[in-house]
């Protein structure tokens, strides 16, 4: 039995979905009890626990050989470094009493740098601390999420236009889907392998020009790229409900990816890569948002 934390979310539940398609047990970890229901139709054991929470934890990690764990967005709430410190700490005291024998942990391109990197700082948090358990912990360290172009499509389909943070337009870097998180992840749990770092990415690196060409495929409409000009990051991400800290973390962050100082470890040549193309989470994304038929290929 492995346990998936964030099962409600884009990764977890890329982990469930890949586990259970491959007939291993599975309990995931929800917080509302009502979205377990699914799950449990889906032939899941539900448990009902807070990740902040080191004994609910211990209650959802008895009797599992594993689980996977991540630090999920905390992005309205005062000090997100503060909220991922706490989860390490929980899911370390949980992970030690349930005597768990393997961890596989999200993390993030970049999470090797100590400074520089914004938000992505609160991955290497969840690596310092659970890197010292003893017992075999994978870090899945992904590219940037396909999935957060979904923030943007939008005005994409409304007024053609895909607001980016990354710049410049032309320019592209690692991105990858959560499905293919979830392969790697899955695997990586029901291995034997020791643990380590996995460098992970999509097929190809994407530039923002990309994405507005996948969307407009998808969306039936010309989409142009419009990139936000640093001196307006804020008051943008200040829209979304978030934190003054958070926007200031999604800052650095940004200026990190566009100055090229976020990027793997092992350079791209060392990645391992996903199978799933921009194309298709374009159109997942973008598909209930059109306004026409796609142009006949």
């Amino acid at each position: 039995m492995d346990v998936v934390a964030g099962a409600s979310g884009n990764t977890g539940g890329a982990v469930a979905r890949e586990l259970l398609a491959r007939g291993a047990p599975v309990r995931v970890l929800v917080r509302d009890a009502d979205k377990g229901a699914a799950w449990r139709r889906a032939g899941a054991e539900v448990a009902v626990g807070d990740l902040t929470d080191a004994a609910s934890l211990v209650r959802a990690f008895a009797g599992a050989r594993g689980a996977y764990v991540l630090n999920p967005p905390a992005y309205p709430l005062p000090d997100l470094f503060a909220q991922a410190r706490a989860i390490a700490e929980a899911v370390a005291s949980a992970a030690r009493e349930a005597r768990l024998e393997r961890l596989v942990v999200l993390s993030s391109v970049g999470a090797h740098r100590a400074e520089g990197t914004g938000i992505i700082a609160t991955n290497r948090t969840f690596e310092k601390r659970l890197g010292g358990l003893g017992i075999p912990v994978v870090f899945l360290r992904s590219a940037y999420f396909l999935s957060n172009w979904a923030w943007v499509a939008g005005p994409a389909a409304a007024q053609g236009v895909l607001p980016s943070f990354l710049a410049p337009a032309e320019r592209a870097i690692p991105m990858v889907a959560a499905t293919d998180i979830g392969r790697v992840a899955a695997a990586a749990l029901l291995s034997d392998e020791p643990g380590g770092v996995i460098e992970l990415a999509g097929p190809r690196s994407y530039s923002p020009r990309d994405v507005a060409a996948a969307f407009a495929r998808v969306l039936g409409r010309g989409v142009e790229v419009v990139e936000i000009p640093e001196a307006g990051w804020g008051d943008a991400l200040g829209g979304s409900g978030f934190a003054p800290r958070t926007i200031a973390a999604w800052t650095e962050m940004f200026r990190g990816f566009n100055s090229g100082w976020i990027g793997f470890e092992g350079g791209e040549d060392e990645v391992r890569r996903g199978g799933v193309e921009l194309a298709e989470v374009a159109a997942a994304i973008a598909a209930p948002l059109r306004q026409g038929p796609p142009p006949a290929s």
